[in-house]
């Protein structure tokens, strides 16, 4: 996925109600729709607007159902990417996956827009806050399981990947305006040997597989 600046706002809730008239348009919800900014686990209250400052998310009830609305997060919000990730959800649903399904427009098309912003909307599935519990840890990692073991790659649109390489060079330009400092002390260490580090990494792979890398790996921290 691309990287990209995060974008400056100076409100971070602003779901108004025209944005939201416009999403019961666009994926042919039933009126009234209500928007639910705070949710509630037991005794516990989550307000929406504070939770993440990645993305604006909040739940939205008609009177039939209610939807997670999320704004896709800048980094990730290129129509390829967004083809192929949702794609990817709904064949996991498909397959049995718990994962949420993903709701289409009445044009098929799986997010909107509005204005500078992309939006996704899904069922709402109730769900428990991480309690730090084993059968919770247990569950995710079944889950995780379930992911790698029902996914069907040759059935999914094209998505070129990601170049680890050119990610990290991605994210390292984007230090100059934050740290200058940091930048200065990175480039001359880390950019240069970019390259020649993952090559070698690859090569490694190639020749021995994982286990030999872990054992690299140790033998470096000794």
């Amino acid at each position: 996925m691309p990287v990209k600046q995060k974008p400056v706002r100076t409100r971070f809730f602003n779901f108004d109600s025209s944005l939201i008239d416009h999403v019961r348009v666009e994926f042919g919800l039933d009126s009234p729709v209500s928007l639910r900014p705070i949710l509630m686990d037991g005794p516990t209250a989550t307000l929406m607007e504070v939770r993440s400052k990645t993305s604006r998310k909040a739940v939205i009830s008609t009177p039939s159902q209610r939807f997670f609305l999320k704004e896709v997060p800048w980094y990730c919000d290129t129509p390829e990417f967004l083809t192929f990730s949702n794609a990817f959800q709904e064949q996991l649903r498909r397959a049995g996956a718990p994962v949420p399904g993903v709701c289409r427009t009445a044009t098929g098309s799986t997010w909107i827009d509005y204005g500078e912003r992309r939006l996704t909307l899904a069922p709402f599935i109730k769900g428990r806050r991480y309690q730090f519990a084993s059968a919770q840890a247990e569950a995710a990692g079944r889950a995780l399981r379930q992911i790698h073991t029902l996914q069907d790659p040759a059935a999914l649109p094209p998505y070129d990947g990601d170049d680890f390489i050119q990610l990290t060079r991605d994210h390292l330009s984007l230090i100059p305006d934050e740290r200058p400092d940091v930048a200065q002390a990175l480039a001359p260490d880390i950019m240069p040997n970019l390259r020649s580090l993952a090559d070698e990494f690859a090569s490694t792979l190639a020749r021995n597989g994982f286990a030999e890398i872990g054992r690299a790996s140790c033998r470096e921290r000794v």
